[in-house]
């Protein structure tokens, strides 16, 4: 099950970090969007490509951390710009702690956004 999110701007780019600093708290999802590279989720810890993406990442999050939280299914992305991939099936109070982690998040980014959990 995932959590798309489809972002209205201005500042999509300032969300989208805003929504990774989410994920550090989420151990429970993985996540993808729009702005990682295609290749990431197939890269070993000291690929270029994941290295770069790290130095990128709000906050500290050790390497295999990191790497966990990189979803392997980017392609079911769709005209969504961020999901979070739950690990299990989510409570409706799972749902709920994301969305205003996500309404806290999102407040000062400029940014609008939907969420669908399908």
């Amino acid at each position: 099950m995932k959590s798309y999110i489809k972002l209205y701007g201005p500042s999509i780019l300032r969300a989208i970090r805003a929504l990774e600093k989410v994920a550090t708290e989420m151990p429970e999802c993985s996540i993808w969007h729009q702005a990682m590279p295609p290749t990431l989720p197939y890269v070993g810890y000291d690929d270029p490509v994941f290295t770069r993406y790290l130095e990128t990442f709000p906050g500290e999050v050790p390497k295999e951390r990191a790497h966990k939280m990189i979803s392997k299914s980017g392609h079911t992305l769709g005209d969504y710009d961020f999901f979070f991939e739950w690990h299990v099936e989510p409570t409706w109070e799972q749902v709920q702690n994301l969305i205003e982690k996500v309404d806290k998040a999102l407040k000062d980014t400029g940014c609008f956004y939907t969420i669908t959990t399908k």
